[in-house]
C-alpha cells in the first residue's frame, strides 16, 4: 500500500487520577491521560477524512464524540488474557490502563485508540489488522522541533523537557525545566495554559491565556522571578497551541 504519513501531536505525560476535568465536553474521563486518548482519536479521524477507505467516517466521528473514554492503573484482562484498553459498545465506553499507555511506543498509540474505537463500532479487528491498515505507515510528531519554552540568557540556550511526573491534579504539566534552583513548569487545564514558577514547595509566580478563544488572544508565556541569590531568571514559551490537547 500506499505509505502515508500521519503527523498526531501526542503528548505522552502521565497525570495523577482524577485530575479536574477540562477540554472535550464528552468522550473522556476528565484526566490528562483520556485527553491524550481523545486527542489522537481526533486527528485520527481527520487524517482519514483525506484517505480512501471503506470506513464510515461519520460512524467514527460519533463514536468518537458519544464515547467515554476513562484511564485506569487496574490491570485489565479479557477471558484471562491481560489488555491494554477494553471497550463497551452498548455502555459506549473505552477503559485503558496508564501504565501500559505509557509503555507503548508513540507510533504504537493510534493504532490502539483506533482499534478501541473500532470496537465500539462492533467491528472486527483481530491483532490490530484492520486499524494498522487503515493508518498505514506513519510518524508521530510534534508540528515543530524543540520545546516550545526556554530559560532565556543561558548559554546554551536550556529548553524545556517533557514532564515524566505529575504533582498537580487540576493542571496536567507538559513541559518543566529547572535552573539556579527554580524550577519551571508548563501546564494545561481549565482551557488555560500557565507557566509556573516554584523554589521547593513554594509557588514563586505564574502567569496563564486562555486557549482555544477565536480570536485568539495569544500563544505565548513570559515569567521572570529572582533566584535565591536575588538573580532574575526568566522563561518564555512560544507556540504554545501546538502543544495543548484538542
Amino acid at each position: 500500500m500506499k505509505n502515508l504519513t500521519l503527523f498526531l501531536l501526542v503528548a505522552v505525560l502521565p497525570t495523577s487520577a482524577f485530575a479536574a476535568s477540562f477540554g472535550h465536553d464528552q468522550g473522556n474521563g476528565g484526566d490528562g491521560y483520556s485527553l491524550q486518548f481523545v486527542g489522537v482519536g481526533k486527528k485520527i479521524v481527520q487524517y482519514l477524512k483525506y484517505q480512501k477507505t471503506d470506513l464510515n467516517i461519520d460512524a467514527l466521528q460519533e463514536a468518537l464524540d458519544s464515547t467515554r473514554v476513562e484511564s485506569t492503573t487496574e490491570f485489565l484482562t479479557l477471558n484471562g488474557l491481560p489488555k491494554d484498553a477494553l471497550n463497551y459498545p452498548r455502555q459506549k465506553r473505552i477503559v485503558f490502563n496508564r501504565g501500559r499507555w505509557d509503555a507503548i511506543s508513540r507510533d504504537e498509540k493510534p493504532a490502539l485508540v483506533l482499534h478501541e474505537y473500532l470496537g465500539i463500532l462492533g467491528m472486527e479487528d483481530a491483532s490490530y489488522k484492520y486499524s494498522k491498515s487503515l493508518i498505514g505507515e506513519f510518524a508521530v510528531a510534534n508540528p515543530k522541533s524543540g520545546s516550545s519554552c526556554v530559560i532565556t540568557g543561558t548559554e546554551p540556550v536550556l529548553h524545556f523537557e517533557p514532564a515524566h511526573t505529575q504533582r498537580d491534579r487540576e493542571y496536567y504539566t507538559i513541559e518543566t525545566a529547572v535552573y539556579r534552583g527554580v524550577t519551571f513548569f508548563l501546564k494545561a487545564g481549565h482551557g488555560v495554559a500557565r507557566l509556573e514558577a516554584w523554589m521547593g514547595e513554594k509557588r514563586l509566580s505564574n502567569t496563564f491565556y486562555s486557549y482555544g478563544r477565536d480570536p485568539q488572544e495569544t500563544d505565548s508565556l513570559r515569567l521572570a522571578v529572582n533566584s535565591a541569590s536575588g538573580e532574575e531568571i526568566e522563561a518564555q514559551c512560544g507556540n504554545v497551541d501546538a502543544y495543548l490537547p484538542e
